[in-house]
């Protein structure tokens, strides 16, 4: 059976590694530290590292974790990078996160924000990775790590003919007595008490479907849970889909009140863990057409991303897939940057997913 983990998600167990910086610009930087409680959150320990073009794969830039002189440990880090971002001063630095990133942390957000940039959008949060005898890992920032105890046979799981799908947003309301609706989010914990029977929930605990007891979606004889973009998202306190960081799941819903830092992998983790006991299968919703303050709109914005639909209506990725439709011949973002498909690299460079080089649309292979 081919293996299905990508070449740079391989490359990552050992090194810190930024795909496709823009060409032409300073060598990117890793800013790495650890996390220091305070009024604000800072980065101490920090150190900046700069990184090393792989002369046989282009757009391809690392750094062994052994050669960073850094302890075992908990890191948080950015990438500096110039950014590239249409109507930007060209080579202004800016910190961004890392786009494969398994871990954010928001309580960190990065700090040495050049003159005219805007606080409160172009701020990024904190990448968290574990460093343990040579290898980097994915980890929440206290430690909490994601495990799958006892998974079942996939076979032994509801097959796509026999679905029962619960299609579940992250934001929850529950009525109070006033007859006030209070709306918050729903966090991971809240949701695995709607499967678990040991569970009781954490924002949103006490309500009767979440009562310790009760397997509220076995009740309703579901068999597959959709849980809506999971993925890590730069609105707080809401769900839409505005994608930031992909392979992160969101931050708030492994934060419930109460909790000092995020337990976002290991939350979604044991919630995945208990619908497979159930004998529920797990969905998630992605979303792939647009982003919202993803990290390739500093790092490359041109390869990855349109502009404006409107302003190059020339350009093939501005249009729908329709192509000849005349009532929508042009791309929504809805308020998100959208995504390229179609045009590829001119010249051959490294290709993520297979390791080789090749021609390309880089956010094929992103997606």
């Amino acid at each position: 059976m081919p293996s299905l983990v990508a070449d740079l998600l391989q490359r990552r167990e050992t090194h810190f590694a930024l795909w496709r910086p823009s060409a032409g610009g300073s060598p990117p930087v890793l800013v790495i530290g650890t996390f220091k409680a305070g009024n604000a959150n800072t980065l101490a320990n920090r150190k900046e590292i700069r990184l090393t073009q792989d002369g046989a794969r282009p757009g391809l830039w690392t750094g062994a974790a052994d050669d960073c002189g850094l302890a075992d440990g908990i890191y948080h880090y950015w990438y500096r990078v110039e950014d590239t971002r249409p109507g930007r001063p060209a080579g202004q630095p800016i910190l961004c996160t890392d786009p494969f990133s398994t871990t954010v942390d928001w309580r960190l957000l990065s700090p040495d924000l050049p003159e005219g940039f805007d606080k409160d959008t172009d701020r990024q949060p904190a990448s968290v990775i574990q460093l343990r005898n040579g290898r980097l890992s994915a980890v929440d920032p206290l430690g909490e790590t994601a495990s799958f105890p006892s998974e079942p046979r996939q076979d032994r799981l509801p097959t796509n003919n026999h679905l029962v799908i619960y299609e579940l947003p992250t934001t929850w309301t529950a009525a109070r007595d006033s007859g006030f609706r209070e709306r918050a989010v729903g966090t991971f914990k809240d949701a695995l008490a709607l499967v678990d029977e040991g569970f009781g929930g954490a924002n949103f605990e006490g309500l009767a479907a979440l009562r310790p007891g009760r397997s509220h979606l076995s009740e309703l004889g579901v068999n597959a849970l959709e849980l809506l973009p999971a993925a890590d998202s730069f609105f707080k306190r809401t769900w839409g889909y505005d994608t930031s960081h992909f392979l992160a799941p969101d931050w708030e819903l492994g934060f419930p009140d109460g909790q000092a830092a995020s337990t976002s992998n290991a939350d979604l983790a044991a919630l995945v863990a208990s619908c497979h006991r159930h004998g529920i299968r797990f969905f998630i919703d992605v979303v792939m057409a647009f982003g919202r303050n993803e990290a390739y709109q500093w790092i490359d914005f041109d390869p990855f991303y349109v502009a404006d639909p409107r302003a190059t209506p020339d350009d093939p990725d501005a249009h729908t897939s329709g192509r000849g439709d005349s009532s929508q011949p042009l791309r929504d973002g809805f308020g998100s940057t959208l995504f390229r498909y179609t045009r590829e690299l001119a010249l051959p460079a490294y290709d993520p997913i297979s390791g080789g080089n090749g021609k390309t649309a880089p956010n094929r292979a992103l997606m």
